[in-house]
């Protein structure tokens, strides 16, 4: 969380996403705010769609035992 408010364009590009770090680069130079509250988004998407692949893995290897 600490690069999401101080370099939301690096906290972005940790999800592997090129387009939307560049986009967050764009938003964090013309406007500060916009592009923390761009990146919070992003990895908060990021963090759920991993957690989710997760749980699904997770389960799978339950249900073949």
């Amino acid at each position: 969380m600490f690069f999401v408010y101080s370099l939301p364009p690096i906290a972005v590009l940790t999800t592997g996403r090129f387009g939307a770090f560049l986009l967050s680069l764009i938003l964090s130079a013309c406007f500060w705010i916009p592009g923390i509250i761009y990146a919070i988004l992003v990895t908060k998407y990021y963090a759920d769609k991993r957690r989710k692949e997760l749980l699904e893995a997770q389960n799978m290897r339950i249900i073949k035992q």
